[in-house]
């Protein structure tokens, strides 16, 4: 049986005989802060919760065992696995608000106050845009691009039968 303590947390008791070895690695997994290997056999550098060092492990072990790449490598590559994810979202999330735009300026837009408007220019700026719009009772105003929209401020309008 092998005793030893964890290198993280601390905890002193840790053996073979009770707790969990790694199959990366072969180290004891630490039931407290889930570390095997100093500074992790997922990671070059320390992953820090035990949350996370589950997840990545979990992760590794539901690949077949001959896909499975160095751990070393495992969080980098799981990393620009959700990185790529997240920007094809962000992507998606802009044509979205590109679609919103180009049917606001094409159908006009509403505004609970001020009632039915045009958009009457667009400014645009590094991440936003600034939409000056022309309302039907004379009023004029500016409104951020995208949050006046997502924020409830205004809404496309239904386009005009003419």
């Amino acid at each position: 049986m092998r005793i030893t303590h964890c290198w993280d947390c601390g905890r002193s008791d840790l053996n073979d005989a009770e707790h969990e070895t790694c199959p990366a690695c072969g180290w004891i997994i630490c039931p407290t802060c889930g570390a095997c290997t100093q500074f992790g056999c997922f990671s070059n550098t320390p992953v820090t919760s035990l949350y996370e060092r589950q997840r990545y492990r979990k992760l590794w072990l539901e690949l077949p065992a001959d896909e499975r790449p160095d751990a070393k490598n495992w969080v980098t590559i799981v990393y620009n696995r959700e990185r790529k994810k997240k920007h094809e979202e962000e992507l998606m999330a802009l044509s979205r608000l590109d679609k919103i735009l180009s049917d606001a300026q094409r159908c006009g837009v509403i505004h609970v106050a001020y009632g039915r408007g045009e958009i009457v220019s667009i400014e645009r700026k590094s991440s936003f845009c600034t939409l000056h719009v022309s309302f039907e009772n004379g009023k004029e105003a500016d409104f951020l691009y995208p949050s006046s929209f997502t924020d409830g401020f205004l809404a496309v309008s239904t386009p005009r039968m003419e």
